[in-house]
């Protein structure tokens, strides 16, 4: 509702006889129901002092409420960044050692590959050294017949 009509419509309440709010009425006397309707009632100095003070109670501690939740959110969102970082860090590290692991189980395949070569050649002169031996024995002048 725009503003304009909402004071018109104030004032049809407050000539009705329904007061304003944050007013009190005078006591009743003789004299108060000559007095007109705007005499009648009074702001409250007291009132208006708390109501004003409590406002800005109510607005420091907003300002507060906000200052701390700023605080917390900035906090939060530096954790999750120093989280970020950690977590970019950890997974270099996991590709890196992943590389490594790689790497020395190639090693591992070509060292079992090398060792299974030289044992079938381990094999082969076995038995070129045994078939020599078997050929020797026989022209050995020292072994009997």
């Amino acid at each position: 509702m725009p503003p304009h009509r909402t004071r018109r419509t104030m004032q049809v309440h407050s000539s009705a006889g329904v007061p304003p709010p944050n007013i009190r009425s005078v006591p009743f006397t003789e004299t108060s129901q000559r007095l007109p309707w705007s005499h009648k009632y009074l702001y409250s100095a007291q009132q208006g002092v708390q109501g004003v003070q409590g406002v800005q109670d109510a607005r420091k501690r907003a300002e507060m409420i906000i200052t701390e939740i700023s605080a917390e959110c900035t906090k939060l969102l530096g954790t999750h960044h120093n989280t970020r970082i950690l977590l970019r860090k950890e997974e270099e590290e996991k590709a890196k050692l992943e590389t490594q692991m790689q790497y020395l189980v190639y090693c591992l395949q070509a060292a079992e590959q090398r060792a299974w070569r030289l044992e079938e050649r381990v094999n082969t002169l076995e038995v070129e050294v045994a078939s020599r031996n078997a050929e020797r024995s026989p022209r050995d002048p020292t072994t009997v017949p």
